[in-house]
């Protein structure tokens, strides 16, 4: 799989290179955050085409060629990583490899500085994972009883990780999903392309 980066001006020929990317087959793009502000995460390029256009966009949120340099800007950084990981929003970092000093050091930084529960992945598995969540087929059926309901979920694309969360805390399930401690999140198994799970839930009352 490929990720293409696209790092000209935002507001100019975007469509066209929208349209480039996806007769190319390639499914992924980064570019500057200024070009979508109010957009935190990968989303998909649909509105362009009639049918599913496969691509999605990472708007980058933390780019090391801002001034000043990134050495100068680790906690500032990690205070929009600690925001976002408030907000379930992920950080795309950007840092060229012209530079092996500074840069290293400040990358180093941000990777000892990461709030609890933040984790470190490439573009490549990221881009994977979210495309697979984003494409799931889910269906809560409510029981008899307001206190349980029951939760299936469809995956076309193998996913790894996937985590649900309830307003409500759970007093117990039956499927092959864990409970969090939290008791209002499941984390689900591993699903392969296809792959289907029904969980049923009871809430405490």
């Amino acid at each position: 799989m490929q990720i293409a980066v696209y790092w000209t001006n935002p507001n100019e020929g975007v469509l066209g290179v929208v349209h480039a990317l996806r007769a190319m087959g390639i499914p992924f793009f980064v570019t500057p955050m200024t070009s979508c502000q109010i957009f935190r995460t990968l989303f998909r390029w649909d509105s362009l085409f009639e049918e599913d256009s496969g691509l999605y966009e990472f708007p980058v949120t933390i780019d090391d060629s801002d001034s000043p340099p990134l050495t100068q800007r680790v906690e500032q950084a990690l205070e929009v990583v600690r925001a976002n990981a408030e907000n379930g929003a992920p950080n795309v970092i950007l840092i060229h490899t012209n530079e092996s000093q500074g840069k290293l050091l400040a990358e180093e930084a941000l990777l000892r500085g990461l709030p609890p529960g933040v984790v470190a992945t490439d573009m490549e598995s990221f881009a994977r994972f979210w495309r697979a969540r984003d494409r799931l087929r889910w269906t809560a059926h409510t029981a008899k009883d307001p206190s349980s309901m029951d939760l299936d979920v469809t995956s076309d694309e193998a996913i790894d990780g996937l985590t649900i969360e309830f307003q409500r805390e759970i007093a117990d399930l039956k499927g092959n999903a864990k409970l969090l401690p939290d008791r209002r999140r499941i984390l689900l198994p591993s699903l392969e392309s296809g792959g289907h799970i029904h969980i049923h839930i009871h809430f405490h009352s």
